[in-house]
């Protein structure tokens, strides 16, 4: 009787022990017979769903117990929608994201630090840029794996360089020589430029391109010194002053719609954008060129996009492992570098932008301006770039100077950064 007692008992036991291991199991979605649904959020075009879509339905070919549904948000509308979400706890499973918005949500605790399945796995990340790793990288937690990364060049129609007797040089001009072609280019019917550095990434590249420094000495942004001011001024100018850029508060802020329609002949772009416009433009000569700061020994500004897991996800080991697969050389390849999308984010995969039928004679310059590129962040980035975009307009129009309103700006980043 004792005997029976005492096996009933481990029997009990052992059923309680099993019981609590599936619940775990399941927590975690380690199970590969659960079924398990994740969502993923991202700004997917029309263009390049079906390549997207690919990689999700060769993940649930090989996976058949998951089922990962796409939600697409248009990029103006995305991020405000996945703050919203975050702040009601409704996010994706799976978060597109980009490094020039990421500190927000990883300072939010929104994302999944992925550190823990790299270290268990050994995961190699020697494929993927080291640089562009700091903006995902906190301490020892890692919180996104980029698919791919951007930097700006300057797209020239080169049909419209040579109606007007200009050389073109893709290692670019110097400040004073682009002025004098940019005058050449400048007709009754045309402009040379639609050279407007927007707010954030764009304005820093273009700062940094030209050899200054937008930090101060603690690594907080400072767009008022007068080495910074100076840039921005000279930008403005080419409008204000000079007249050799398009009036975009007259004409619309849209560069790519202003280049289609030969209303100007230069335009900054980083990679996606060359694929879109050559596309459409078959039959006209097109190729890219540096920012026109020869001689002030400039570094470009690398941002780019990424995948990561939300900090909610039931299905954390899911989620991680279709990143790691969403992310792989392989697909990367055939997303980002076959379509000239952007350099892909695994090194391996890079050179088939150069092969892509999008590619323009001097694509290498791409790859050439990572070469000692760096990284902008400060605190509170994404909530002051919302101040930023409003104050370098009006710089850019002419209702405020440029030291007037990096002034102002720096004003409203100390506000900000109190809170």
């Amino acid at each position: 009787m004792n005997k029976q007692r005492v096996w009933a008992f481990f029997a009990v036991l052992v059923l309680i022990i099993s019981m609590v291991a599936c619940g775990n199991k399941s927590a975690s979605g380690g199970g590969k017979d659960e079924k398990v649904t994740l969502r993923l959020s991202f700004w997917f075009g029309a263009a390049d769903l079906p390549a997207w879509q690919k990689g999700v339905d060769d993940y649930m070919a090989a996976n058949p117990n998951v089922n990962i549904i796409l939600e697409s948000t248009p990029w103006a509308e995305y991020w405000t929608k996945l703050r919203s979400q975050m702040s009601a706890n409704t996010q994706a499973d799976i978060i597109g994201m980009v490094s020039m918005q990421s500190d927000y949500f990883i300072r939010n605790n929104a994302l999944l630090d992925l550190g823990p399945y790299i270290r268990k796995e050994n995961f190699d990340l020697s494929d993927v840029w080291p640089g562009m790793m700091k903006a995902y990288t906190v301490g020892d937690s890692i919180y996104c794996l980029p698919y791919d990364l951007s930097v700006n060049l300057l797209l020239c129609n080169l049909d419209m360089f040579e109606e007007a007797g200009v050389e073109f040089k893709p290692l670019g001009y110097t400040m004073d020589e682009f002025l004098q072609i940019s005058k050449k280019l400048t007709t009754a019917n045309h402009y040379a430029s639609d050279f407007y550095p927007d707010g954030g990434y764009n304005l820093y590249d273009a700062i940094t391109s030209a050899g200054v420094d937008p930090t101060d000495a603690t690594g907080n942004i400072a767009l008022n010194k007068p080495d910074v001011v100076e840039v921005i001024q000279w930008i403005a100018d080419l409008n204000l002053k000079h007249g050799t850029q398009i009036r975009y508060d007259r004409v619309g802020r849209d560069g790519r719609a202003n280049f289609l329609s030969r209303k100007v002949a230069m335009i900054p772009v980083q990679g996606e954008w060359t694929m879109k416009i050559r596309a459409e433009m078959p039959d006209t000569k097109l190729d890219v060129m540096y920012f026109p700061f020869v001689g002030r020994n400039g570094r470009k500004v690398t941002e780019g996009g990424s995948f990561a897991a939300s900090s909610k996800t039931k299905y954390p080991e899911v989620a991680w492992d279709f990143i790691k697969n969403y992310t792989s050389a392989e697909r990367l390849g055939e997303i980002i570098g076959a379509t000239h999308r952007g350099i892909p984010g695994r090194i391996s995969a890079a050179p088939l932008m150069l092969t892509s039928k999008y590619a323009v004679p001097h694509s290498q310059l791409f790859f050439d301006a990572m070469q000692g590129s760096t990284w902008i962040n400060y605190p509170y980035r994404a909530e002051c770039e919302i101040e930023l975009v409003n104050f370098i307009d009006r710089v850019f129009i002419g209702e405020l100077t440029a030291q007037q309103g990096m002034d102002a700006f720096m004003e409203a980043v100390a506000d900000i950064q109190k809170q």
